[in-house]
């Protein structure tokens, strides 16, 4: 018996997403205007799009993952359809973006949410708060989940009209060696900002639990579109690490246009070089997107989900996706011509960027050393963020050679004693029931 969604953009019907059984048939609606597609890979047309390989990764982006898909199979019992289908019927009215789902014939409603943020934020226990909240109204329209980085059960989203408030779940064995998540990640997104890319606007709570970011789906007041790198490449999100960075700038090149294509790309090269500087190893397919309100206008999204992972001694130091066929972290000159032969940047602009980055940590330094003073359960994991941004920030220069690192005397210059853990590192890759397994874990050669 086949199934049928109603599809929506910008609160207009413009099509339906039918469950055929063995296959999944998207039709749009007829005189529905070009700029209203629901994705770059499926522009307005009178046919229908056809995919066999489960739910179109469009519609799978913004699905519920993790910690909070667990909770809403808590919450509706062990028979409840927690089926790609099933999350999209039920979570589908709120994502982030454009794009809204309902069961056919369902009146789309605009869900009020009743998260009261600065009290979250202001809360000596702001992470208790909010998973609290997030178990009390994960079935109250608040769907998805905003790109994340590490594995999903170690991070807790909800999001607000405005913000997307998130946090570190509480666990056991090498989930509770995550520290300071929140802080890690305002603090990273501040280095963005500094080094002059496109960020939100950012709070830490007062406890250093929940980081607060703001939701960049909107422009003057309205939705525009976003589309990760996993939609546009047609995959599903279990594999967003099987990609290349030459694939992302490719996709970029093809679906921004002449008029954006300079400047965007400077933003993705700025977005990579910071991915290398702090040592982010999670920056897969999903955390890179595309915004727009027509095909004409699609730029590079606003950086969201920048964390040093290396901080992390029970995090593989690699990084997610490939460049010249390897997962490696990579100097300055491979980097470099990646950016002149990929981007078509020039040597001004790849300069730039690389001042750029070198400045934002320069300037972001001081308030690393203020998060270890004032949260002490940080300054741990602030220690080894200072030892990766102080190597990364000379790797991407021009002139870096392979990284010879000598942790204790970068920590002894710094005044920081050397750090020594006994967690063992866990294979992010080789357990198949965790999201971020691939079929073979790569290593630095």
């Amino acid at each position: 018996m086949t199934q049928r969604l109603d599809v929506y953009v910008l609160d207009q019907h413009v099509g339906w997403l039918s469950d055929e059984g063995d296959r999944y048939v998207f039709s749009y609606l007829p005189d529905t205007p070009s700029a209203y597609l629901v994705s770059l890979t499926m522009p307005v047309r009178a046919e229908s799009y056809v995919w066999q390989r489960g739910l179109f990764p469009f519609f799978q982006q913004n699905l519920p993952e993790g910690y909070k898909k667990e909770v809403i199979r808590q919450r509706l019992g062990p028979h409840a359809d927690v089926s790609d289908w099933g999350l999209l019927a039920l979570t589908g009215k709120l994502s982030i973006g454009r794009v809204r789902v309902v069961p056919s014939g369902m009146p789309l409603l605009n869900t009020v949410q009743n998260l009261d943020m600065a009290q979250i934020l202001s809360s000596p226990d702001s992470q208790a708060r909010l998973l609290d909240y997030l178990n009390e109204g994960v079935l109250e329209g608040i769907s998805g989940v905003m790109p994340k980085a590490m594995k999903e059960g170690d991070k807790a989203t909800v999001w607000t009209g405005d913000f997307i408030l998130k946090t570190g779940v509480p666990g056991t064995d090498n989930r509770a060696s995550l520290v300071g998540l929140a802080i890690n990640e305002y603090l990273c997104l501040e280095v963005a900002r500094a080094a002059d890319l496109n960020v939100p606007e950012t709070a830490l709570s007062e406890d250093g639990q929940v980081l607060a970011v703001a939701r960049f789906d909107r422009r003057d007041g309205v939705h525009i579109a976003v589309e990760d790198f996993c939609s546009i490449k047609a995959l599903d999100p279990v594999n967003k690490y099987k990609a290349s960075l030459e694939e992302i700038a490719q996709l970029h090149t093809e679906y921004v246009s002449p008029q954006n294509r300079q400047e965007s790309a400077n933003q993705l090269y700025r977005l990579l070089l910071l991915n290398y500087a702090l040592h982010n190893g999670d920056a897969h397919l999903k955390n890179f997107a595309l915004t727009y309100s027509s095909p004409d206008d699609a730029v590079i999204a606003p950086v969201y989900d920048v964390v040093t992972t290396s901080a992390y001694p029970n995090i593989d130091d690699m990084p997610a996706l490939t460049l010249q066929g390897k997962k490696m972290w990579w100097m300055g000159k491979t980097l470099r011509q990646f950016a002149s032969s990929r981007l078509s940047l020039t040597k001004r602009e790849v300069d730039e960027a690389e001042r750029a980055i070198v400045k934002g940590i320069d300037k972001v330094f001081p308030l690393l050393v203020q998060m270890m003073e004032k949260y002490p359960f940080f300054r741990e994991t602030g220690k080894r963020m200072m030892l990766e941004w102080s190597c990364g920030k000379t790797d991407i220069t021009e002139g870096a050679k392979k990284r010879i690192g000598n942790t204790k005397e970068v920590l002894e210059e710094m005044k920081l004693s050397d750090v020594k853990s006994s967690v063992k590192k866990t294979n992010r890759y080789g357990d198949e029931e965790n999201s971020l397994a691939i079929k073979k874990k790569h290593r630095l050669e």
